[in-house]
């Protein structure tokens, strides 16, 4: 038996039989999986799911009709920023209710392959679209924030610069011999 392993707990003194190699699973319709939840926490997940989705699609939606209307008068990138984030969480949402079917079901997914592998792709590209407009998001507001302390760090130190040499000026002008003579 070379593709069995024996694990053995030493708590219980059972042996814990798995197969690895080739006939472990010949195809995906062996893997059959069930819950450790009972039908009661998998319901109100579901049902968790589902007003996390109508919150989202009115917070979204929402956030599109301010942005349209803010549109008119002020483009920035933070709101560019904004706006995409909302469409990648409004995506998302929208895959919202297939999950709360699918764990309402005991994670037996009944809306086919390619339902699947849609559903899967666009809750992943939404997650890696969300990372990446927050962290361009939050380079955006640093540049922000540093060109605007070092337009101020310029400010202050033409202001220190004119101050030195009226100060320069003043001691030049005290202790120079012409001043001196007239005193």
């Amino acid at each position: 038996m070379m593709g069995e392993i024996f694990n053995h707990s030493a708590d219980s003194g059972k042996f814990n039989r798995s197969l690895t190699g080739p006939d472990r699973f010949s195809s995906l319709e062996d893997i059959d999986v069930t819950a450790d939840g009972s039908p009661v926490l998998r319901i109100l997940i579901s049902v968790v799911y589902s007003v996390v989705c109508a919150v989202g699609l009115v917070g979204n939606l929402l956030v599109f009709f301010l942005m349209k209307i803010r549109q008119g008068r002020k483009k920035s990138t933070i709101n560019f920023f904004i706006l995409n984030l909302a469409v990648t969480d409004f995506q998302f949402v929208l895959t919202l209710p297939f999950w709360a079917v699918d764990t309402a079901l005991d994670f037996s997914w009944p809306f086919g392959d390619a339902m699947c592998k849609i559903i899967l792709s666009v809750t992943v590209m939404n997650m890696y679209a969300s990372v990446f407009f927050l962290t361009a998001m939050s380079i955006t507001r640093y540049w922000s924030v540093a060109s605007a302390l070092k337009n101020r760090t310029r400010q202050i130190s033409c202001s220190v610069k004119w101050i030195g040499e009226i100060l320069r000026g003043k001691r030049s002008d005290l202790a120079s011999p012409y001043q001196r003579l007239k005193m």
